[in-house]
C-alpha cells in the first residue's frame, strides 16, 4: 500500500511532503487494505478542510492562502474541531470566527532580498555513492 501512495506522490513532492509531515500520513495504524484507505481518505478529508480554512481567513484580504503557514493553520483547525464538538451550538460560529483570526495571523514571514525559487526537480546527492536499498518486506500467502 505504501508503495502505491509514493507511486501516486511522485510528481506531487509539496502536496505529498504535507500529507506525510504535516498530517503524519507516514505512521498509517490501520492493517488492512481497506482500512488503510480509510486513513488516507480522512487524512486528504483534513488536508482539504485546513486549505479551504486558510482560503476563508484570507477572503477580502491582500493576503493568499499560500502566504499563511499550513502547519500552524492545521494545529489551529484541529484545537477548533475539539472545541467546536464539545461547544453549545449557538458558539460554533464564534469559535469559527476565532479559528480565522488565529489563521490569517499566522504568516509566512518574507525576507527581504531572498528568491523563494520552487526546490529542483533533480536528486540531490547524499551519502558519497552510498544507495539505501529498500526495505525488505515480507512475502504475502495467497
Amino acid at each position: 500500500m505504501n508503495s502505491s501512495i509514493s507511486i501516486i506522490a511522485a510528481g506531487k513532492s509539496k502536496p505529498y511532503r504535507e500529507w506525510k509531515h504535516g498530517l503524519d500520513i507516514q505512521n498509517l495504524r490501520s492493517h488492512t487494505p481497506a482500512g488503510v484507505i480509510k486513513e488516507v481518505y480522512a487524512h486528504l478529508l483534513l488536508s482539504n478542510l485546513v486549505r479551504w480554512v486558510m482560503t476563508d481567513a484570507v477572503r477580502n484580504t491582500d493576503l493568499h492562502p499560500v502566504d499563511l503557514s499550513y502547519i500552524t493553520a492545521l494545529t489551529h483547525v484541529k484545537n477548533a474541531l475539539l472545541q467546536m464538538l464539545r461547544a453549545d451550538t449557538r458558539r460554533i460560529p464564534l469559535i469559527y470566527q476565532q479559528l480565522l483570526r488565529e489563521v490569517i495571523a499566522a504568516r509566512i514571514r518574507k525576507r527581504p532580498g531572498r528568491s523563494y525559487p520552487r526546490p529542483s526537480e533533480k536528486p540531490r546527492h547524499r551519502g558519497h555513492g552510498k544507495i539505501q536499498q529498500p526495505a525488505k518486506l515480507p512475502k504475502q500467502l495467497t
